[in-house]
């Protein structure tokens, strides 16, 4: 299955440049949070987080799914008209019950 199209490109490419990763980047620094990268634990660059999240985007519409690493969370899916949305998400804190 191909999931690579022109409107998916271009869709994923607007939710990037949407996305505050300078903010991201800030949260990060404020409470230590580091990838382990080949080169040893440290802060990602601006450049890795938004390549990290191509790939998340894509695997999220591959598997329609969501799916996370390093902080991020990517999900597709289509809504009660049947358009598609893709969302993406840093999530720093989470939690549930189950009752």
């Amino acid at each position: 299955m191909t999931v690579s199209t022109d409107k998916t490109t271009d869709a994923i490419s607007e939710l990037l440049n949407n996305f505050n990763f300078e903010r991201v980047e800030k949260l990060m620094h404020a409470i230590d949070w580091k990838w382990a990268m080949h080169d040893g634990l440290r802060f990602p660059t601006i450049d890795e987080m938004r390549d990290k999240c191509i790939n998340l985007l894509f695997s999220a519409k591959r598997d329609y799914s969501v799916v996370s690493s390093g902080g991020f969370q990517a999900s597709y899916k289509f809504n009660c008209d049947g358009e598609e949305i893709f969302t993406l998400s840093f999530i720093a804190a989470q939690n549930y019950v189950r009752f």
